[in-house]
């Protein structure tokens, strides 16, 4: 495979930049590159960008740590997570992308690292597993940090 730069396009990402923050819709900017033989083009986006998912992967860990560690309720997490906080009639009180998520992590669609680690079960223990093991990935700290600060800053790290 040759490869050559083929210019950068804009990458939306949603969800809050740091725990508490406000959720927002971030554009950053991500590099293309062209294979000369067979003219495909790649997308190469940071370690936070996950592939196919329009939510980062700090926001998914925030979500799935406020779900299955916090015992939020969807809902309570989704206002906290998602930058849309107008829905539909039909998705008042819930949100479906977090069951989702859950059944994507066990599956190993989000992170390979979580894959294995978490069993499949009820959507809460899946969230509160899979965002234990998130956790983990946090670099240390000098000063304790709240657990669902850890797992925001080791979904954003683990692969």
């Amino acid at each position: 495979m040759v490869v050559q730069g083929h210019g950068t396009r804009g990458r939306q990402i949603w969800g809050p930049l740091s725990v508490g923050a406000a959720a927002q819709v971030h554009v950053i900017r991500v590099r293309r590159y062209r294979c000369i033989r067979c003219r495909a083009v790649v997308t190469v986006t940071p370690a936070e960008v996950l592939h196919k998912r329009m939510y980062g992967a700090a926001a998914i860990g925030l979500a799935l740590a406020l779900f299955g560690l916090l015992l939020l309720s969807p809902w309570q997490a989704r206002q906290q997570v998602s930058p849309w906080q107008v829905v539909g009639a039909t998705s008042s009180g819930r949100w479906v992308t977090l069951r989702r998520w859950c059944e994507a992590a066990v599956e190993g669609r989000l992170w390979q690292s979580v894959h294995g680690r978490v069993a499949e079960g009820p959507v809460r223990q899946v969230a509160g597993r899979c965002a234990s093991v998130l956790a983990g990935y946090a670099l240390p700290s000098l000063k304790p940090l709240p657990l669902v600060v850890q797992v925001f800053h080791g979904a954003a790290r683990a692969q």
